[in-house]
């Protein structure tokens, strides 16, 4: 006997259900009945009117009448109907996060943190995977979220735009530059902040100079620059800046060194050293430069982002509003790098080359935008790089470590770095068509970058170049002109933006946490 089918007593005729009514008989048999807002207002003793109000806190309700309703709809456990609500254009507390991927541990935790948040206010967040199509944007302005958020380097700006004229609140993890895109609100990566930083420093050079000059009111046997991972390759380009311009002997020590070693480093009678640092807190720095001030004729001028270095040293030069929730050192390094430049250029009496920095903060801006998408391109159309090498000589190569540096510990990748005409001499044997060698070139030493950028390609390398005649040479894939009105002198606070954005491009196709890097925290404290 088939017992799906349902006869009436007259007639024998079968009757017909639809699936929502054979759905709702169902779970009526089972003992489920669907809470409505009547049955909300029944057992409140009030109209549904008075419901609505309530639920959707738009009229004016008496204490008692509210009271009632809520404990009404906390007894039935009531539900709004969130597809009804859409139809009569009240919000649906639902957010959308579009992103290019989806089951990876960093965007996992990111996610996460989010959904809290997110659920704490009264909304839920739905995750989609970036589908870039007309038909994809039309889908969500449709469903009538209440917001967007995209963590996209390739969703179209042109899709962005769209969403934003549909009245949708757009919110832009700011993984490219988004600065052509208005009216959406944007979480700063923080490799944009590098211009501000610029500025803010030239706004204080009066009281840098002032320091300046009564540090250096007395003349020094020999400087000695010294910091701890980044802020050492940092002071190896400070060195240089300092003996391309002045007389007194400069050097580059790590911090360590000093601590253990002083004595093979300190040999004048006078001594300046100048650590640099972006915490105060480090332990090496601190321990260093109590080691070094035991040593009579010592003194001490910081380079710094942080005011508490006065604690441990006589004398410091301040980079402003450099402040970093990221671990990894970004406008910290190029601001510290700028306060080097002007140093070295103070002291000498070349007040000439820093008024021609005056437009630093705009060529900055200029070259960051540069470099965001030329990183974005190289990582895009060459995704099988497992090998990165930076070259430079000069100023630069101690750029070149920090170029290899951010590329190691942002994206966690395989690089290197050396002093350009070095590299011929044995690390050149590693060169494949898995290899990117990035080269930062100047004024100098065109000629000699120019034979080896084609060797390197011949090896089956891809190359690319910065520096100010690049666009004119030879043996490159990529080439990025700098400013011609920057001496390498001058230039060499904005040549590690290159690494810097290469370095998050490495991280988003890994999809690793650029800010947080593995085991790495932002000062090295040691117990």
């Amino acid at each position: 006997m088939d017992f799906t089918k349902n006869y009436s007593d007259k007639g024998m005729k079968k009757e017909k259900k639809s699936p929502g009514k054979r759905r709702c008989a169902l779970m009526t048999q089972a003992g489920f009945k669907k809470i409505t807002r009547r049955d909300v207002a029944r057992e409140a003793g009030v109209t549904e009117t008075i419901v609505s109000y309530v639920l959707n806190n738009n009229r004016y309700v008496n204490t008692d009448k509210r009271k009632r309703v809520l404990a009404a709809v906390e007894k039935l456990g009531y539900k709004p109907n969130t597809a009804a609500r859409a139809l009569k254009g009240k919000s649906l507390n639902h957010i959308v996060f579009i992103a290019d991927q989806i089951v990876t541990e960093h965007f996992s935790l990111l996610l996460s943190e989010m959904d809290k948040r997110a659920y704490d206010l009264g909304y839920m967040i739905s995750l989609c995977q970036n589908r870039n199509t007309e038909d994809f944007v039309n889908s969500i302005i449709s469903r009538q979220f209440d917001g967007v958020i995209i963590s996209s380097i390739s969703f179209s700006k042109g899709y962005i735009r769209q969403l934003i004229k549909a009245g949708i609140p757009v919110v832009l993890i700011e993984n490219r530059d988004y600065s052509d895109v208005e009216n959406a609100g944007k979480i700063n990566n923080g490799l944009y902040e590098g211009a501000r930083s610029f500025e803010a420093i030239l706004e204080t050079l009066p009281q840098i100079e002032t320091t300046l000059d009564q540090v250096f009111s007395e003349p020094y046997d020999s400087l000695i620059f010294t910091g701890c991972g980044t802020s050492f390759y940092l002071a190896q380009t400070a060195s240089y800046l300092w003996r391309a311009l002045n007389d007194t002997p400069a050097i580059a020590v790590p911090c360590s060194e000093l601590l253990f070693f002083p004595e093979n480093y300190i040999k004048g009678n006078q001594t300046l050293v100048l650590p640099i640092t972006r915490k105060s807190c480090t332990t090496e720095v601190r321990q260093a430069m109590d080691r070094v001030h035991e040593i009579p004729g010592v003194s001490s001028l910081a380079i710094t982002c942080d005011a508490d270095s006065s604690h441990y040293n006589e004398n410091y030069i301040l980079a402003p509003e450099t402040a970093e929730d990221s671990v990894i050192m970004t406008r910290s390094f190029t601001s510290m790098i700028f306060l080097a430049e002007i140093l070295s250029m103070h002291v000498s009496g070349h007040e000439e080359m820093i008024n021609a920095m005056r437009d630093y903060p705009v060529e900055a801006e200029k070259l960051l935008k540069e470099c965001d998408g030329l990183a974005e391109k190289i990582l895009r159309e060459h995704p099988e790089a497992d090998l990165f090498v930076t070259l430079g000589q000069g100023a630069y190569y101690g750029v070149s470590n920090e170029c290899m540096n951010k590329m190691k510990e942002m994206g966690i990748a395989n690089s290197e770095a050396y002093y350009s005409m070095e590299y011929r001499h044995g690390p050149m044997s590693l060169v494949d068509e898995n290899t990117f060698l990035l080269l930062l070139s100047n004024e100098k030493t065109r000629k000699t970058d120019e034979d080896l950028m084609e060797q390197m390609r011949s090896f089956g390398g891809v190359t690319c170049g910065l520096g100010p005649d690049t666009d004119q040479m030879r043996g490159l894939d990529y080439a990025l002109k700098t400013p011609e009105a920057y001496s390498e002198l001058q230039a060499a606070a904005l040549m590690g933006l290159i690494g810097q954005f290469l370095g998050y491009y490495i991280s988003l196709r890994k999809d690793i946490d650029a800010d947080s890097p593995r085991h790495l925290s932002q000062a090295i404290v040691l117990k």
